[in-house]
């Protein structure tokens, strides 16, 4: 009975954890004349800085500051130099190689605006 009654716990327990880690990726704001992903972040995809090691980045202006992101497997339809686009992402650990002008980040939605 005590076996039953911890197995029990723990699968509750696990189901609980399993739900609180999902969450919505992202959806069209049909309200409005551009897209975006609500709760994401709008930037602009860069190629300019090649030469610096950076073969893909993402332009972010915060507070009239530009941040860049380097982006881990970025789809080939959003390697377009200028391209606008709104993304969700989370921090990667992932080595940058020589690009050292951003932060990795793996996307978890995008969509070009």
């Amino acid at each position: 009975m005590t076996k039953l009654l911890g197995v029990s716990i723990l699968i509750s327990i696990s189901i609980c954890l399993m739900s609180a880690s999902c969450r919505e990726t992202g959806n069209r704001n049909s309200m409005s004349d551009t897209l975006s992903i609500n709760d994401g972040i709008d930037g602009t995809v860069t190629l300019k800085y090649l030469d610096d090691g950076c073969a893909i980045l993402i332009s972010v202006v915060e507070d009239d500051n530009e941040i860049f992101y380097i982006p881990v497997q970025l789809g080939s339809k959003y390697k377009v130099e200028g391209l606008k686009i709104s993304f969700t992402s989370h921090p990667s650990r992932i080595n940058q190689g020589n690009c050292l002008m951003g932060s990795p980040i793996i996307i978890d939605s995008i969509m070009k605006r």
